[in-house]
């Protein structure tokens, strides 16, 4: 008989940001809005939906309270864990996604395009 190993969520934190986001090898970059963020995932809402385990990439700017000296650029990698319609409207979806890899930029670096 296995044993059930308990994990923890990782606390979510409601913060509202701009997110930018492309599947993997794409060029065009999507909009939408984060729900939650938490130091696992992103929850976020989009007009293009993804499916699940689509590998992805996803930007987006911290605000002065979180990165500390001033604004500060994230860039991560991610993979769709759910896709599901956004009740409120009906061309929108609401995307969770586990953060693979986290690469966090200084304001002053470049931005990705």
């Amino acid at each position: 008989m296995r044993k059930s190993v308990f994990s923890p969520r990782a606390p979510r934190y409601d913060i509202e940001l701009p997110i930018r986001y492309r599947e993997k090898g794409c060029s065009d970059w999507e909009n939408g809005r984060t729900v939650n963020i938490s130091g696992s995932g992103v929850l976020f809402c989009s007009m293009r939906p993804m499916e699940v385990g689509t590998p992805f990439e996803f930007t987006l700017t911290l605000p002065v309270v979180i990165a500390g000296e001033g604004p500060g650029q994230v860039g991560c990698d991610g993979v769709v864990v759910r896709c599901a319609p956004l009740v409120e409207s009906s061309d929108s979806v609401m995307l969770a996604a586990k953060i693979v890899k986290p690469r966090f930029m200084p304001s002053g670096r470049q931005k990705v395009n």
